[in-house]
């Protein structure tokens, strides 16, 4: 990490602390946000890492960056150009049924059960990978 150019800590304002119980309305506008920060990186030639082990230290690395004690930290992205290949982007199949898992759950076969199995308008229902 200390390599490292670009360290995006993403956090969440929390006034008067996290609430009891369920949190997923006050992670539910970081975890988005970070996730497309990371894609948007990639898409110009860098790499990202979602990381959280930093939060063992949540409350030093508060004290060193300034942060107030009413914003609670949730991921840490470390960012940088990579030093290997460049990024390469996913191979797409052809179409269903050409080794993608979903395609081998979905896709029916005359002669075979469907039993279980989603469909839609009385068809077999494939999500095609992107």
């Amino acid at each position: 990490m200390g390599d490292v150019p670009v360290l995006v800590l993403g956090c969440i304002h929390a006034p008067g602390g996290l609430p009891e119980g369920n949190q997923a309305g006050s992670w539910g506008s970081l975890l988005p946000a970070a996730w497309s920060y990371m894609l948007a990186a990639r898409a110009r030639g860098l790499g990202t890492a979602w990381t959280s082990l930093h939060l063992a230290y949540e409350s030093e690395i508060a004290e060193l960056l300034g942060i107030p004690a009413d914003v609670r930290q949730g991921v840490l992205i470390p960012t940088a150009y990579h030093t290997g290949e460049p990024p390469t982007t996913r191979v797409r199949r052809s179409g269903p049924g050409t080794g993608s898992r979903w395609s081998r759950c979905f896709t029916s076969t005359a002669g075979r059960s469907t039993a279980g199995r989603s469909t839609v308008e009385g068809t077999p229902y494939v999500k095609e990978s992107p």
